[in-house]
């Protein structure tokens, strides 16, 4: 399973459309379908409002990334330094799969 499909799915069974969702995390409605789709991967800030409209942690998703896919490493960067609107424990466990995920996150963000 991948990011887009959990979110479709956790839409799903909170029974709203994917205009709904847009509307309630101020994203389009385009945006919401490519992520779905898995046409596009969600910027942490977008991740952030899906997960608070779909009233669920941001870690849920990060347990269908792919770890081949390089472009998740710049999240765990933007956690490491601090990203705005996440809160301690949110950022620990965004930590902690990066150090799984990233055997050398730790080496390469040892002086943030």
């Amino acid at each position: 399973m991948t990011i887009g499909e959990k979110i479709k799915e956790l839409r799903e069974k909170k029974g709203l459309s994917q205009r709904a969702l847009s509307l309630k995390c101020d994203i389009s409605n385009a945006t919401i379908s490519r992520i779905e789709q898995d046409a596009v991967y969600p910027e942490l800030e977008t991740l952030i409002k899906i997960a608070k409209a779909l009233q669920v942690d941001i870690d849920i998703f990060l347990k269908y990334y792919s770890p081949q896919r390089d472009d998740i490493s710049p999240y765990f960067s933007m956690i490491a330094r601090g990203a705005k609107n996440l809160t301690q424990t949110e950022q620990e466990t965004l930590l902690k799969y990066a150090k799984e995920a990233f055997p050398n996150f730790s080496k390469d963000n040892e002086n943030l």
